[in-house]
Parts: C-alpha cells; structure tokens; sequence
C-alpha cells in the first residue's frame, strides 16, 4: 500500500476517532459516568495507535527500498520481490 493510501486511511480512522469520542463526549455530559470518559480515552488511544501504525509502516517501507536499491534490485511496496 502507498503512503498516500496508507495517509489516507489513518485520516479515515482518526476521523471516525473524533466522530465516536464527539459522541461519546455528549453522553458522557447528557448521562454521565466515568464508564464513558474511559471509552473517550480507548477511542483517543485508537487513534493514535492509528497514526503510529502507519508512520512505522512507512518507515519500513522506505528501508526495504532503501536495501533492495544498495542491491540493485526495484522495489515497491506490496510487491516483495525477496519471496
């Protein structure tokens, strides 16, 4: 998967993050309840994980390039040439 398309779901996955602690932040004023607060805090954490994710996915990405260039091989990703 490209950057791009990698970039593009963790924009995807943090804005369905927002959407649910949005959400979640309006129960938690209209019920109350520290149930509530820890679900705000487990959809922020997934969003993060999210984001972490995909910067080191990309970061592997690169490396294997990087590698397969200094052998002279063409490398993209999604297309593991070493198999």
């Amino acid at each position: 998967m490209s950057p791009e398309r990698h970039l593009l779901a963790v924009r995807r996955a943090v804005r369905a993050a927002v959407v649910v602690a949005g959400a979640l932040a309006l129960v938690t004023l209209v019920v109350g309840g520290s149930i509530a607060g820890l679900v705000l805090v487990t959809a922020g954490g997934a969003a993060v994980g999210a984001a972490v994710s995909w910067i080191l996915t990309v970061s592997a990405e690169r490396r294997a390039a990087e590698l397969h260039a200094a052998q002279g091989m063409s490398w993209r990703p999604g297309n593991d040439t070493t198999r």
